[in-house]
């Protein structure tokens, strides 16, 4: 059985809420931060690394060979890593493939499977709510 045009059955006040859970359940576009990686540091081994990362957002990223690049051993390249740009060499990694899927999604036709591989995530989709900027714990 369906109901065509204006149901009569519905009154005058339960149209009324039901408009406004409709309107309240509906939701808005928050504007989102975009990432920036901090580059103005100072350290050119972490900026040489932060340009192999971002060059290569696809690929698995090992803590010795980027420690390498740095020309520093793997727990003082993290340090560094974390004082010069803010963000583990992880975190940092993670943002800018968010970012980059962000704008792939924002301005491309491909589907989230292909964007996700794309970016070396080995999973069918990205974690959506990282991408809309915090989950439920935030």
């Amino acid at each position: 059985m369906t109901f065509t045009g204006d149901p009569t059955w519905i009154t005058p006040h339960r149209r009324r809420l039901v408009a406004k859970h409709v309107r309240t359940a509906t939701p808005t576009a928050v504007p989102l931060p975009e990432f920036t990686p901090r580059l103005r540091h100072g350290d050119t081994g972490i900026r040489a690394v932060q340009a192999r990362l971002h060059a290569c957002l696809d690929g698995p990223h090992c803590m010795e060979d980027l420690a390498r690049t740095a020309t520093t051993h793997p727990r003082t390249f993290q340090r560094r890593f974390r004082e010069a740009t803010g963000l583990t060499a992880t975190e940092d990694t993670q943002a800018a493939r968010i970012a980059k899927a962000r704008a792939s999604l924002e301005l491309t036709d491909v589907p989230v499977t292909q964007i996700s591989r794309r970016l070396g995530h080995l999973e069918t989709g990205l974690d959506v709510p990282q991408v809309r900027g915090g989950g439920p714990s935030r």
